[in-house]
């Protein structure tokens, strides 16, 4: 954050706010442990918000799979290390009131909604 805030003052320019789409890490488990994939044409699926046919893809017929870096267990620990080495950021931008909290929990629209808000 600070290199960059150098950077753009280089440049005659600023860090005018920062976002942060806040959703609880239960929710980001569900949401990244539910992908799938076509291993043929790479179509993407969800298992709760666009779930495949039972017997494959709906575009190509290829086989449905989950992607390893999507499993729980390596969610969890992108989560813990997003937690140590990112998080603080949070802190850094609100401390310059630079940060603009977002509901990330909702449809797409909703989401989409509140970031133009904030935005202004």
């Amino acid at each position: 954050a600070e290199a960059l805030s150098d950077y753009l003052a280089d440049k005659g320019r600023k860090v005018d706010h920062c976002l942060c789409l806040d959703v609880p890490d239960e929710e980001l488990i569900r949401r990244l442990a539910g992908r799938r994939m076509c291993r043929n044409c790479g179509s993407g699926y969800h298992v709760d918000f666009s779930p495949p046919s039972a017997t494959g893809c709906d575009k190509c017929g290829g086989e449905i799979y989950q992607r390893e870096d999507d499993n729980e267990a390596t969610v969890r620990n992108r989560l813990k290390v997003y937690h140590e080495q990112t998080s603080p950021l949070i802190q850094w931008y609100g401390q310059r009131g630079l940060l603009r909290p977002i509901n990330g929990l909702g449809t797409p629209k909703d989401i989409e909604a509140r970031i133009f808000a904030a935005l202004g």
